[in-house]
């Protein structure tokens, strides 16, 4: 009986997010998201997927602001 590998198809890699910023939805300061949030269950925010649940603090306006359950645009650079 011949052995047959284990095949996979890949469509996508998440990558590490290296730089993001995040625009508060009341003052429309832009800021370090990654310096001013975090996953709302308390991780680092490391790639697009965590985008969705983080929750942020605006270092301009103090609002804290979540992600989760809304709609969120991503602009890549």
């Amino acid at each position: 009986m011949e052995k047959s590998a284990i095949k996979f198809r890949v469509e996508y890699e998440i990558t590490p997010i290296r730089f993001v910023d995040v625009f508060c939805p009341s003052c429309k300061d832009g800021f370090d998201a990654r310096g001013n949030g975090m996953r709302d269950d308390g991780g680092e925010i490391y790639d697009e997927v965590d985008l969705n649940f983080s929750v942020f603090k605006c270092p301009k306006c103090a609002l804290d602001f979540s992600t989760r359950g809304k709609e969120i645009e991503i602009e890549a650079e």
